[in-house]
């Protein structure tokens, strides 16, 4: 963007040789290792370096520019608090996947600004989207255990299970 070289090309891409120079070998090295830590973390920006690549200067400025797919975020649960982390999530940048198990509750009415909504049981889809899954991707699961009650919790003839692998709720008096 300006200094020496106004116009210079370098093209930098994880796991390829870099392709071009900005003038100068040491500018060079400098701003492909720069260019690589952008590329993780999907950032597009401008940097200033000095005229051979030296730190905390101004005399070349470079605009690296990033082409990385956005972030994914994967949501177990389609509860309530879903939806306002999807809104979040979006804004933030990240491509949003609702899944929950439960097709009356996973739906693109309830979750209009999800990218995807998928009705699969959480692990089936996490196996089949797994692999894909980068260090800037993010995973939130809301658990919720399934109560069976027959009558009232609070009374003597509480009949409210948890299924053992949940063990007991300290919310509910009386569980065995």
């Amino acid at each position: 963007i300006e200094g020496e070289n106004l116009g210079a090309k370098l093209i930098v891409g994880d796991g390829i040789d870099s392709q071009g120079t900005l003038g100068d070998l040491d500018l060079d090295r400098v701003v492909v290792r720069d260019t690589i830590g952008e590329l993780a973390g999907g950032r597009s920006g401008i940097r200033h370096y000095g005229p051979h690549g030296e730190a905390r200067e101004d005399a070349v400025s470079i605009f690296i520019e990033s082409f990385a797919p956005p972030p994914h975020m994967l949501i177990f649960g389609a509860v309530d608090f879903t939806g306002a982390l999807v809104k979040i999530a979006k804004v933030m940048g990240y491509r949003v996947t609702v899944c929950d198990a439960r097709e009356v509750f996973a739906t693109k009415r309830r979750f209009p600004n999800a990218d995807e909504v998928v009705v699969d049981w959480p692990h089936r889809h996490l196996e089949k989207v797994g692999d894909r899954l980068g260090q800037r991707d993010a995973v939130r699961a809301y658990p919720r255990p399934q109560v069976r009650c027959a009558g009232n919790s609070s009374s003597p003839s509480n009949r409210c299970r948890l299924p053992r692998r949940y063990g007991k709720s300290p919310y509910m008096r009386g569980t065995p």
